[in-house]
């Protein structure tokens, strides 16, 4: 068999090519998956921070207010207008 034969050979093998294909895509759906693991993870722990701050909030709230607020209403509606406004409120 000459190299001539070989090279055409290989050329049209593509028993190989299967594979690798395969390889390749199974990479990208792995990287995929842990770049959108890792974007939800950040993102909830963003959400759980903001929550335990405006509950901790909310807490000191409702303890200095319970001598000075006139109805439970009035102090939720503080507390729920402080938790949107990003925690502004004193």
């Amino acid at each position: 068999m000459c190299i001539k034969q070989a090279l055409r050979r290989f050329g049209r093998d593509d028993s190989g090519a299967t594979t690798t294909d395969w390889v390749v895509l199974t990479a990208a759906i792995v990287t995929l998956g842990a770049a959108t693991a890792g974007a939800v993870a950040s993102g909830t722990g963003n959400a759980a921070e903001g929550l335990e701050e405006c509950m901790e909030r909310s807490a000191r709230w409702l303890q200095r207010d319970n001598a000075r607020t006139n109805t439970h209403e009035k102090r939720l509606t503080r507390m729920e207008r402080g938790c949107q406004n990003g925690m502004k409120a004193t």
